[in-house]
């Protein structure tokens, strides 16, 4: 199995846009479904959390409204808001990698007008035909590619534990020299530092023990 984390600045996405206006608001699309229909045009329907200050958040959601897609709140705070959402659009980077035989394993982040993708497939070719069709929707940066690294998804993590485990991997927390900071994290996560950081420490000790267990050693 090969996998490849990577970074999508996707063309002409409400979701992106919204998030680039807005850098201090992430997205995160908790669930998704596509159809194909008409012209190669994907009706997409999911959930989506979108967490920031309030005012980040209110704007989100105009913005996104004004693209034509609607929403319709699940539930609604000071600094999240849970909605679900129906569109049609004329690309679908989830659409597209189930087509090219792969799957993404994570929930799509969006921050900072990047959408974050962890895709997984049965061999370097599959992979490769998601990669390029991810290209022909916008700008693709590769963070990571090679054999998957099943060892990372834990079951003994939390999944608080996990998605910042994650975060930190897909945006060069572990890179050298490193290319984001606790404080970016825990803004990008929509929690503060010191509890992003209890969620990360907790999960690096887990899963160093669970390495040298394995005999990898530390």
């Amino acid at each position: 199995m090969r996998e490849v984390r990577l970074q999508l600045f996707h063309n002409d996405c409400p979701w992106c846009s919204a998030t680039e206006n807005h850098p201090e608001a992430t997205i995160k699309e908790v669930s998704w479904g596509g159809i194909l229909v008409g012209n190669k045009r994907v009706l997409c329907h999911g959930i989506y959390e979108i967490t920031g200050p309030t005012d980040a958040v209110f704007d989100c959601n105009k913005k996104i409204e004004d693209s034509k897609v609607r929403l319709e709140v699940i539930e609604r705070n000071a600094d999240r808001t849970l909605v679900f959402s129906r569109w049609l659009h004329k690309s679908s980077p989830l659409a597209a990698i189930q087509t090219a035989g792969c799957v993404s394993i994570e929930n799509v982040i969006m921050a900072h007008g990047v959408e974050q993708y962890h895709v997984v497939g049965e061999s370097a070719d599959k992979l490769g035909a998601a990669v390029d069709a991810l290209k022909r929707m916008g700008y693709v940066k590769i963070q990571r590619i090679g054999d998957y690294a099943a060892a990372v998804t834990d079951d003994a993590l939390t999944r608080k534990q996990k998605d910042a485990f994650d975060l930190a991997v897909a945006y060069g927390y572990y890179s050298w020299p490193r290319r984001v900071t606790l404080e970016e994290l825990a803004k990008t996560s929509g929690i503060s530092r010191k509890v992003y950081q209890d969620h990360l420490r907790k999960a690096e000790s887990k899963l160093m023990l669970k390495l040298k267990g394995n005999g990898g050693g530390i």
